[in-house]
C-alpha cells in the first residue's frame, strides 16, 4: 500500500492553497484570505488521512504517542 502524501499544486494564491493526495488525487484548497494556510491545509489533510487512509492515520498517530512517552521520561 502505497504512502499517502500532501501533493502542493500550482495556484494563483500562490503556494500552499491548493494540494493533492499522492495516492487518491482528492484535491484540497484554501481560500487565499486565510492567514495560517499552512496549517489549515495540513488540518484538512489528517481529517482525510483519518477518513480515507484510516491505516496510515493510525499509525502516525501511535509514533506521536511513543515520542511522547519517550519526552516525557
Amino acid at each position: 500500500m502505497p504512502k499517502a502524501n500532501l501533493r502542493v499544486l500550482d495556484s494563483p494564491s500562490g503556494p500552499f492553497h491548493k494540494a493533492e493526495c499522492s495516492v487518491c488525487g482528492e484535491t484540497f484548497y484554501v481560500l487565499p484570505e486565510v492567514i495560517e494556510f499552512k496549517e489549515d491545509m495540513l488540518k484538512q489533510f489528517d481529517a482525510h488521512l483519518h477518513n480515507q487512509h484510516r491505516g496510515q492515520w493510525d499509525a502516525m498517530e501511535k509514533r506521536k504517542q511513543r515520542i511522547a512517552d519517550e519526552n516525557r521520561r
